[in-house]
C-alpha cells in the first residue's frame, strides 16, 4: 500500500534492519528496549491474525531502524 510519498518509503526501507513479528508482547518490548539501547529506532504495528473462523490472535510487528525516525532529518 502505498501512502503517496514513495521517497520517504523507500528510505524507510533502506533503514531496516530487522523486521520481528510476534504475539508475544514481552519479546517486542524486549527488542525495543535493545534498541533504544543501541540508539536504533522502531516502528511498531500490530493486526489481528486469524486463529480459527471464529478467533484471532493479536499479532505484533516491530521494525527495528539503523536511527531513529527523524534523526538523520533533524541533524541537517
Amino acid at each position: 500500500m502505498s501512502h503517496g510519498d514513495d521517497s520517504q518509503d523507500d528510505r524507510s526501507a533502506q533503514a531496516t534492519v530487522k523486521i520481528v513479528c510476534s504475539t508475544d508482547i514481552d519479546s517486542i518490548i524486549e527488542a525495543v528496549r535493545a534498541a533504544d539501547t543501541l540508539g536504533m529506532g522502531v516502528r511498531l504495528t500490530n493486526h489481528l491474525e486469524p486463529t480459527s473462523p471464529t478467533g484471532a490472535d493479536l499479532q505484533w510487528q516491530l521494525t527495528v531502524l539503523k536511527e531513529p525516525p527523524g534523526r538523520a532529518h533533524d541533524l541537517k
